[in-house]
């Protein structure tokens, strides 16, 4: 659907202009994505009816497969800059099972909305100071913009998705060939349609056949070979743009082959590894290629420390790759390597000063040296920059406002980098809205927001950090909320993969729901796990403590999880309402004076600047 022919319209009081993806209120200026923009503008044209989310799909997204969540997620984007509720809508109803209505006042502008530059629009008004400070539980209109950022729980290597964005080449994206490495057999058919599907969605790939085009962007190549039990099949993703393969894999299956259930896992990291090849082919000529290909593997290694070491391999090839040193910077959070971190982030300042290079700044400075007045300010200095993912200044403010306490602040913060997050942020949204949530005892509402936002994750999509988090949280707030058995029949269903992810283990959740031998035997398990290094979700055991009411336990926990500077617990430890029972405990206190020196320390990186 173009806009080419769309005519502005007046909705309430706001100008729609289709033409320039804007909305226009008096002074009031905010752009849209075109995509957003179109969903809108159909509704616009159809307000007199219901419209149903197939009818928005072959009206927006014509000559393109596009699952549904797409739609939802579009139209969250435009209750969120419209500030409606879903609830009690002034602008798009939701017609349960049916589709999406408008219902505000809706006529044809006799002119076109005011000669107001895009780039003089904002994607939202960002939040006043008194708007922060007055702040109050989440309303029901928040829930209804989809908006907030699922982080995973502790313990997880928070890699970053910092670059600047790869624009699509001019003709509508990365062109991508699947083609069978040796030969077309019926297995490597239905690879090969699951990739497609799992690839169609993607706004920067440009799916052509073999045929199509003598020298695609990206060659996906499969090989498949059955045998009796299983079939084996093997994917490697070879760019010529940096002339190297930046991505494979290889499964062991069950023959006969009915449907490849890896496909969503492995479109999504050909995907991350084509946004991260676009970055590395963006970057200016005199950028070695061997920089670029050790960028470009980065963003396809799913090994955190294999990742880690291709950027270090990257900055060594060609320091002045400010990307990689960015990215590499993402990664030096422990306090182990605070001078090395130091170092980096001067480098990048040096190079950038003025640049979207503050967000991974920000980044290490929060999550490294507990700075939060400095690290607010790289911030801001991210927020101004040229080409800003807006969506990741809001998600670190949040951070940091529920790092020190401050849960309805960082639940604003997060509502808006929802909404104007890509699929990806929004996926490492929903959680923590939901931590904020059941933290401030709200359960209901963040049933309702996880519920909302399964979507996010698509079926048969392999267990993961936030798909696993997701659910937890959800098993959490019904548990809390006293549905005890569908909480429980949650948890018996998802606990396989629980068991198999090894950052992931919830003890918490068997003491809420009652089942305490088998909370005392996780409990043990990891108990011993921690007493030989292996990383252990501290927040988690610390909470299963407390509600098992061995407060000496959770104590030693909580010192445990102040040592890690799990940010992303500070703010439920400091102001929980079921945690509540050992705040006068000697050891709580003491706990919280590390924590305070810990934050008191600062860091100078803001004389080095000066």
């Amino acid at each position: 659907m173009g806009q080419g022919d769309s005519p502005s319209y007046l909705l309430n009081d706001w100008v729609v202009d289709p033409q320039a993806n804007r909305l226009q209120r008096g002074e009031e200026n905010l752009q849209l994505e075109a995509k957003t923009m179109d969903v809108l503008a159909y509704l616009l044209a159809n307000a007199d009816r219901v419209v149903s989310t197939e009818e928005l799909l072959q009206a927006v997204w014509p000559d393109r497969v596009v699952e549904q969540s797409t739609v939802h997620r579009r139209i969250n984007q435009i209750r969120a800059a419209l500030a409606d509720d879903a609830k009690s809508p002034t602008f798009i109803k939701t017609i349960v099972r049916r589709g999406y209505q408008i219902v505000a006042t809706v006529s044809v502008a006799d002119t076109p909305a005011d000669s107001a530059s895009p780039e003089s629009a904002t994607p939202f008004q960002r939040p006043t100071e008194e708007q922060e400070k007055s702040a109050s539980l989440l309303k029901p209109g928040l829930l209804a913009a989809g908006v907030v950022v699922v982080l995973a729980a502790v313990g997880v290597w928070l890699y970053g998705e910092f670059r600047s964005p790869p624009a699509s080449p001019a003709d509508g994206g990365w062109s991508v060939v699947i083609e069978p490495k040796q030969e077309a057999n019926a297995a490597y058919r239905i690879v090969a349609a699951d990739l497609r599907d799992g690839l169609n969605n993607k706004d920067h790939v440009r799916l052509v056949a073999p045929e199509d085009e003598a020298e695609p962007h990206f060659r996906v190549q499969v090989d498949a070979a059955e045998n009796q039990d299983t079939t084996r099949v093997s994917i490697e993703l070879y760019t010529r743009l940096l002339q190297t393969t930046v991505w494979s894999r290889v499964f062991e299956l069950p023959t006969p082959l009915r449907r490849f259930e890896e496909a969503a896992y492995a479109s999504t990291w050909i995907n991350r590894s084509i946004l991260g090849v676009g970055a590395a082919e963006l970057s200016p000529d005199w950028i070695s290629l061997e920089a670029k290909r050790f960028y470009a593997k980065s963003h396809a290694m799913e090994n955190p420390l294999h990742a880690r070491r291709m950027l270090e391999q990257a900055v060594e090839a060609d320091p002045r790759y400010w990307p990689a040193t960015g990215q590499l910077l993402f990664t030096i959070q422990s306090n182990k390597e605070r001078e090395k971190g130091l170092e980096l982030a001067r480098t990048l300042l040096e190079q950038q000063p003025q640049s979207l290079f503050n967000l991974a700044v920000a980044k290490y400075i929060l999550l490294a040296d507990l700075d939060y007045e400095e690290a607010w300010r790289h911030l801001e200095i991210a927020r101004d920059a040229p080409r800003t993912a807006e969506f990741s200044v809001n998600f670190w403010r949040a951070a940091i406002r529920f790092s020190q306490g401050n849960l309805n602040s960082a639940l604003s913060y997060w509502q808006q980098a929802l909404a104007e997050g890509a699929q990806f942020d929004q996926t490492y949204s929903a959680v923590l809205a939901a931590r904020c949530l059941n933290g401030l005892g709200n359960y209901r509402d963040a049933a309702l927001l996880l519920r909302e936002n399964l979507y996010l994750y698509p079926a048969g999509a392999p267990a993961s950090s936030g798909v696993l988090s997701h659910k937890a949280e959800l098993i959490k707030a019904l548990a809390m909320l006293g549905e005890v058995d569908e909480a429980n029949a949650l948890l018996d269903e998802h606990w396989a993969e629980f068991r198999t992810t090894d950052a992931y283990r919830f003890p918490h959740l068997f003491v809420l729901l009652k089942r305490e031998d088998e909370a005392r035997e996780l409990l043990n398990r990891l108990e011993a796990a921690s007493s030989k290094g292996v990383p252990v979700p501290a927040y988690n055991v610390f909470e299963a403590y407390v509600h098992l009411g061995e407060f000496d336990a959770a104590v030693a926990w909580l010192h445990k999880l102040v040592e890690e500077q799990d940010v992303f617990h500070f703010g439920l430890v400091r102001s929980a309402v079921d945690l509540q029972a050992i705040r006068e405990l000697p050891g709580y206190k003491a706990a919280m004076q590390v924590l305070a020196e810990k934050e008191a320390r600062g860091t100078p990186l803001a004389a080095a600047q000066s």
